[in-house]
């Protein structure tokens, strides 16, 4: 007689709470089998959340960035996620400490998110939902004393992608994108413009919200003091790049001293329509990552595009 297997449940050791919102919450926990740290979501089938189709959609992904699923069962009310556990804070918690990154750091991290997006985007997924809470930078491994400014990015941090709990699939030849929730799912104060006119998202919308994180990034806000709001999302419907990010005589000049092609680019990728063939998804995200690989240095007189 074969005996019954314990429940999958039972060889994790629950620990601290790392967060938790109206999708459910997550754990860190111990994976007493194999020694290691794991984080499990849980999504609760009262949330309307789907959480087998979050966990088989992220399985998908091969890309470092995204966080590695190792399994996923369903008890009757909830369904658990077992992920890899990331070490390190996230991207909106890192801003709140340090207020705005350097351009060095501001475009690595967007190159690989960059990268990321492309492989997710080559499979037929949307992210849909991005936003510095969703994105982490995991501490780098080091032996070397800790320096006063450790904080920083003394080593490479990886930049690793969360949350793929309303990832879209996309379909090029439908007017709405598959097994989704509607247009409104997200986060408004990062949504792309056709999102908040109610109109299905593509991958240029993910590319949009990376031009909104990459600018948050470098000046430390979205063009307004306060935290990003739907009030600043639909303002930014009104008017047009740059006149709304740059709000002080300190933001020009900062935004001055940015390397070529950089100011173009977040022209490109925070345009309100997609109008040339230089808007599309794939040419932005292939100009993220030559902009991070060789533009990072400060523009000599002359050469700066404005």
């Amino acid at each position: 007689m074969t005996e019954l297997s314990p429940p999958p449940a039972s060889r994790y050791r629950l620990q601290d709470l790392l967060g938790q919102g109206g999708a459910g919450q997550v754990r860190a926990a111990w994976d007493t089998w194999l020694d290691r740290p794991v984080a499990i979501k849980t999504v609760p089938r009262q949330s309307g959340m789907d959480g087998w189709r979050e966990a088989r959609l992220t399985a998908r992904l091969r890309h470092p960035a995204f966080v590695a699923v190792h399994e996923a069962w369903d008890d009757g009310e909830q369904v658990h996620i077992v992920m890899e556990r990331v070490h390190g804070p996230t991207l909106k918690d890192w801003l709140l400490t340090h207020g705005s990154a350097t351009v060095t750091e501001a475009c690595d991290w967007m190159q690989q998110l960059a990268q990321a997006l492309a492989e997710a985007h080559a499979q037929g997924l949307l992210h849909g939902d991005l936003k510095p809470s969703n994105l982490m930078l995991e501490e780098p491994a080091t032996d070397s004393p800790t320096t006063p400014d450790a904080s920083r990015t003394s080593a490479r941090t990886r930049l690793r992608v969360l949350d793929l709990g309303i990832a879209r699939r996309i379909d090029p030849l439908a007017t709405q994108s598959q097994a989704a929730p509607g247009p409104y799912a997200g986060t408004l104060a990062y949504m792309a413009p056709e999102q908040l006119r109610g109109e299905a998202p593509t991958p240029a919308s993910d590319l949009y919200s990376l031009g909104l994180i990459l600018l948050q990034c470098l000046l430390g806000h979205l063009g307004e003091d306060g935290p990003p709001s739907l009030a600043q999302a639909w303002r930014r419907l009104q008017g047009d790049w740059p006149d709304w990010a740059l709000r002080d005589a300190q933001d020009r000049a900062r935004a001055q001293q940015w390397p070529a092609g950089l100011h173009p680019l977040l022209s490109a990728l925070l345009a309100l329509l997609a109008l040339t063939a230089q808007a599309q998804p794939r040419y932005q995200l292939e100009k993220v990552v030559e902009i991070s690989r060789h533009g990072v240095r400060p523009p000599t007189a002359g050469n700066r595009t404005e």
